[in-house]
């Protein structure tokens, strides 16, 4: 069996360009985007390499504590862009399909061992009769040119993403290229951002997949920004406005960074922050109802992984195997984000289950 690609929440009832500096939270950690952990030097150096084609630019950091050397992308103090960026890594090769978010310290590179040489003293004999040439007192030296100023193409936008009702959301940005269909990168909202044109045309839109709102797409032109409807210019920053709409009767919702381990109905660490989206949204519409709706690829029977009593959603630690199919794998993984719900004050009444797969 595979790993599941999404969980869909039904609403039932309504009641780079990234941050090139590296960042740490209150705590003095951060978060990496990690995709490869090595025993030996040479060979994270060999995957550097190896990952080129991607453009993906990593740092290869070593973690004292567990003693590997880890590569990663990047690293931020909040956990929301990173968690991002390593689904989107997850889908560009196999390869990368362990991609996780770790939060903690990194140290640079251990020192290698210099071995002391001995120094040996060196004799050179006297040479008689030496011809001194003579130099001139002052050497005229030609003037160069200057080489031309580069230009600065960059300019300064800030997102300004709130709800309906005014509020301010914090979430990540998908910049999408229209002239490539491509993502660009991810930016911050509600924070002035310097980017750099991503094609010729200008064109870009801004997309927003903030889970317990409407997927929201604002298309801009880089080129001249003030062009577009409700963008304005002041002091230098190019205000983009991005409202979001809550969900209503009948959306769907997928659940894009909630990840389980490989033949089991226990999320992975890395998706805390989307489940505890899930969480906050309920608790801010406590009448509202939803479907869990769970797929896994496959239909083959095979081992299954799932909790026990203890109820430890994000480990394998005491989990119970089992053989089953991939209807029963669904079920399990619906099942594990209802009880999540259900432990975080979320009445079981609330919440409804359907599995499916494929």
């Amino acid at each position: 069996m595979k790993r599941i690609t999404g969980l869909v929440i039904l609403v039932c009832l309504f009641a780079s360009i990234f941050k090139l500096q590296a960042q740490t939270d209150e705590h003095g950690k951060s978060y990496y985007v990690v995709i490869g952990a090595f025993t030996y030097q040479q060979n994270a150096k060999d995957f550097i390499e190896w990952t080129k084609p991607f453009n993906l630019t990593p740092i290869m950091q070593y973690n004292k504590d567990r003693k590997f050397f880890y590569v990663f992308t990047m690293r931020d103090k909040h956990w929301g862009i990173p968690v991002q960026e390593a689904e989107r890594i997850r889908k560009l090769n196999p390869k990368f399909d362990q991609t996780w978010v770790y939060y903690g310290n990194l140290d640079p590179l251990p020192e290698p061992i210099v071995q002391a040489s001995p120094v040996v003293a060196e004799t050179t004999p006297a040479t008689e009769n030496k011809t001194i040439e003579a130099k001139p007192d002052s050497i005229v030296q030609e003037s160069k040119p200057e080489p031309p100023k580069e230009i600065d193409l960059s300019k300064n936008f800030i997102f300004i993403l709130k709800t309906e009702d005014g509020t301010a959301l914090n979430s990540a940005i998908e910049i999408i290229d229209l002239d490539n269909s491509k993502l660009s990168g991810l930016v911050s909202a509600n924070e002035k951002i310097k980017m750099l044109p991503a094609n010729e045309s200008g064109r870009l839109m801004a997309q927003v997949k903030l889970f317990g709102y409407r997927l929201k797409q604002v298309g801009y032109n880089f080129n001249s920004p003030a062009d577009s409807a409700g963008i304005t210019l002041d002091s230098g920053i190019f205000r983009i406005p991005v409202q979001l709409k809550a969900l209503t009767v009948g959306d769907v919702a997928i659940m894009y960074n909630v990840f389980f381990f490989k033949d089991a109905g226990i999320m992975r660490p890395d998706s805390k922050y989307e489940v505890n989206s899930l969480v906050s949204m309920m608790q801010t519409f406590p009448s509202r109802k939803i479907i869990i709706h769970g797929h896994t690829n496959g239909s083959r029977h095979g081992k299954i992984f799932k909790m026990d009593e203890s109820q430890n959603f994000f480990s394998l630690t005491g989990a119970v195997q089992y053989l089953g199919s991939a209807v029963t794998l669904s079920e399990e993984r619906a099942h594990c984000i209802a009880a999540y719900l259900k432990a975080n004050g979320i009445a079981a009444s609330m919440v409804g289950l359907f599995s499916g797969h494929n």
